[in-house]
């Protein structure tokens, strides 16, 4: 069975499928039995014939060794992949509709099977089907697609008749909002969002924001979900929803009851207007009014003050608002809520990290960690990457470079043992006959390194490299003084001063260690008071904790930067090259290695990835046409160096190209008259910075324009993209003028941001204790919202 998926791995399928024949061959007939090895391998069989484009065959294959498959849930999906591939499409439709209704839970709420359903009820084309299918998570046909009112009205019927049959099942009751639209959308959404709100979901807001969609260009008839608080104000779902969430809020806060419900009917738990809060809250927070969002997340906690949800969606909201200090007092107080949630607990390191408090951050992360040893050697042997990461950018932040890649180095090791442990899997799976799962950790091992988590560490120690090479750290050397150039007085009382100093650190290091050696014999003379004779039975001693020798990642320091980089960079090339950050960080590295066609080539790479102009990947189009720019980049640049004939020219013709022909004046100004530009704060940067590096002081004016018009009414407009506009302004065009009309814009809308506003003071009851806020709001309450509380209280008695 090795051989045979070696052979699959290969992509030779077909004579992986003649060695599968070969090993079936061998066993008994009479001897086969219906258990979990025979049923592996005939489903094996099946993925080879279909990964062959033998259909047909796999089809055959299945039906004939159906008694032998204990995996019936598995064998009927197959039959409906099959079916569907073939352009069987009624037979599909009852394959998927038979799993959906006697499938169990593991199949009603798979969107894999609603995926293929949605496909055999629209009789997609067999190469959108197979597109449709790869979708993942939660997407859909119809969430990544525009259908015709036909075609709407098709799964309109089927999802109204699953719903008939499955009147529990989530998903017959959540997938029609994604294709209705009108007047029955209306409908589906309050009937959804009333429901939720009586039962308390708090990620009902996270839940309704994959219905904000729009084509992720034109006339590409696919639609993706929107996250630019700009764009999502301007979605019609996203309108509909902050309407209905409104009417559901007035006529709680009314009546007692939701919209639309029977004068006489049952009032709502109290709970519902909270939730009604909540969810309003989170629609302020997803159009960008941070303000407002706070306000009424005021509001949720006035009603009931030990939600630990208000709290860390208040924390949230401070971190938006650009008061990061203030967010982490508030997740920490959250977290002091519920001592025993890990989520919590979680959230709040991370909040630690992103305002600076290293130590802080790990000492609340180790509350969840092993006692016994380094909490830090825990968490690396745990492999908790998320605080790796979050912890190198939190140290690179502040300048600590060699810190920062010992955590991003870190992760790169953790991807390197999970290559190395697929080994330990060979002898285990074909032992115990687990091919498909096996084939699958195999696959996911050949890209693994393309995944989020290796690409941020990665990115991340290309930054700390690139950083240690712009700025080279100052050697043990440089830091001496230089006695020479000292007259005689001098350099005695200076080196008289470095003599103490390392007097004092020698007799620091020996009182330490004398004082560790007074403790372990004091130790061990309390345990053998306890147990003068020796008869209590002695603990196993503790597996001792591995020495870090470079606690600091000072030795890291000592590597050769762009050697090292461009280490990460051919594995990220390798393994992601269909990610814009990899050819960006190709991009850095290879510039400053003085390698212009390999920097080229990333700029050319980055440019098929991304069609719409992205603001990165432009800023160094022209960074690189102003270096190394020729005849064909309209002399805007004329070479950073002496490069031969045939270089030169793949240059220019490369340059022409990824420029379109254009000078590079006139590159930058039709990339700045874009209408994806002035809608969008960080590519209007890119073009203001461009167009002063081109066109020198004199296009200061039109430069800053670039970053005025439009004011905050924009895409990608938040408080870090707006700091990063005002350092633009200062530091890269020096428009005092424009700079303070911006930070005027900015100040009225970001009011506690350290750079526009005014941050909470460190540990005010504005920083959020939830123990001061319960006793304000129950000072604050008034004899009429007793009464009403008090109502409210006892309908739910």
């Amino acid at each position: 069975m090795a051989l045979a998926v070696a052979n699959q791995m290969a992509g030779q399928n077909k004579q992986a499928i003649s060695v599968v024949d070969a090993f079936i061959g061998t066993q008994d007939v009479k001897a086969r039995t219906r258990d979990y090895d025979e049923s592996e391998l005939m489903l094996y069989r099946a993925d080879l014939l279909k990964e062959d484009g033998q259909l047909d065959e796999a089809i055959a294959h299945l039906e004939a060794h159906q008694s032998f498959v204990v995996d019936q849930l598995s064998w009927k999906m197959k039959m409906a992949e099959l079916t569907l591939s073939l352009g069987h499409f009624n037979l599909a439709k009852d394959w998927y509709r038979g799993l959906l209704v006697d499938g169990g839970f593991g199949a009603t709420e798979n969107y894999g099977v609603h995926r293929g359903w949605q496909c055999a009820l629209l009789e997609l084309e067999p190469a959108l089907c197979a597109e449709m299918l790869k979708l993942k998570a939660c997407d859909l046909p119809s969430t990544n697609m525009q259908f015709s009112e036909e075609q709407a009205g098709v799964l309109s019927a089927a999802y109204a008749e699953l719903q008939s049959e499955l009147p529990r099942s989530r998903a017959a009751k959540r997938i029609p909002l994604t294709f209705l639209s009108g007047d029955s959308l209306r409908a589906g959404l309050k009937a959804y969002i009333d429901r939720a709100l009586t039962k308390g979901v708090p990620a009902l807001a996270a839940d309704l924001s994959s219905l904000y969609t729009e084509e992720t260009s034109a006339g590409s008839g696919r639609f993706a979900r929107v996250k630019d608080t700009y764009a999502v104000s301007q979605n019609s779902s996203y309108q509909m929803v902050s309407e209905l969430c409104d009417e559901a809020l007035e006529a709680t806060k009314a009546t007692g009851r939701l919209a639309g419900a029977a004068a006489d009917g049952p009032v709502e738990p109290p709970t519902t207007e909270l939730w009604c809060l909540f969810l309003r809250a989170q629609l302020e927070e997803a159009r960008g009014d941070i303000e407002e969002a706070i306000a009424t997340i005021d509001l949720c906690i006035q009603h009931t003050p030990t939600a630990v949800d208000m709290y860390e969606r208040r924390a949230r909201l401070l971190r938006k608002a650009g008061d990061v200090q203030a967010a982490a007092e508030q997740m920490d107080a959250a977290r002091k809520l519920d001592l025993a949630d890990r989520y919590i607990n979680n959230k709040t390191t991370k909040y630690m990290l992103r305002a600076g408090k290293l130590e802080q951050a790990m000492s609340t992360i180790a509350l969840f960690t092993r006692h016994e040893g380094d909490p830090a050697h825990n968490l690396f042997e745990m492999q908790v990457m998320w605080v790796e990461i979050e912890y190198g950018n939190a140290a690179m932040a502040v300048g600590k470079y060699g810190m920062a890649l010992k955590k991003f180095l870190a992760t790169e090791k953790h991807f390197n043992d999970f290559v190395d442990d697929q080994f330990d899997f060979h002898t285990y799976c074909l032992r115990k006959m687990t091919l498909r799962a096996y084939v699958s950790i195999l696959r996911m091992n050949d890209s693994i390194q393309s995944h989020k988590f290796y690409g941020k560490a990665a990115e991340g120690a290309i930054k700390c490299y690139i950083a240690l090479y712009d700025n080279p750290p100052q050697s043990a050397a440089d830091e001496e003084p230089d006695y020479a150039n000292m007259s005689p007085a001098v350099r005695k009382r200076e080196k008289a001063k470095a003599r103490k100093a390392a007097k004092k650190k020698a007799e620091e290091e020996e009182a330490k260690k004398k004082a560790e050696e007074e403790e372990a014999k004091a130790k061990a003379a309390a345990e053998a008071a306890e147990d003068p004779e020796g008869k209590k039975k002695k603990k196993a001693p503790e597996k001792p904790v591995p020495v870090d020798e470079d606690p600091n990642g000072d030795k890291l320091l000592q590597a050769d930067p762009l050697v090292e980089a461009e280490r990460l960079v051919k594995t990220l090339v390798k393994f992601a090259p269909g990610s814009l950050s990899t050819q960006v960080a190709a991009y850095d590295v290879a510039l400053r290695r003085k390698k212009p066609l390999k920097a080229l080539q990333a700029l050319v790479r980055g440019a098929r990835i991304d069609q719409s102009g992205d603001a990165e990947l432009f800023s160094r189009i022209v960074d690189f046409a102003s270096r190394y720019g020729g005849v064909a980049a309209g002399g805007g640049g004329g070479g950073e160096a002496d490069l031969s004939a045939p270089v030169r020219s793949a240059l220019d013709l490369e340059l022409a190209d990824l420029m379109g022909g254009a000078s590079l004046e006139q590159f930058v100004s039709d990339f700045a008259a874009k209408e994806t530009t002035t809608m969008s704060l960080t590519r209007a940067m890119a073009a203001a910075s461009a167009c002063f590096k081109v066109n020198g002081p004199s296009s200061m004016d039109t430069a800053a324009s670039y970053v005025l018009q439009g004011g905050l009414a924009r895409r990608d407009v938040s408080v870090i993209t707006c700091e990063a506009a005002h350092a633009v302004l200062v530091k890269e065009l020096s428009a005092e003028a424009a700079a303070a009309e911006w930070h005027a814009l900015c100040a009225a809308k970001y009011v506690r941001s350290a750079s526009f506003g005014t941050p909470a003071a460190s540990g005010s009851i504005a920083a959020g204790d939830p123990q001061d806020a319960a006793d304000e709001a129950a000072d604050n309450e008034t004899a009429e919202d007793e009464v009403v509380r008090n109502r409210r209280q006892s309908t739910t008695m």
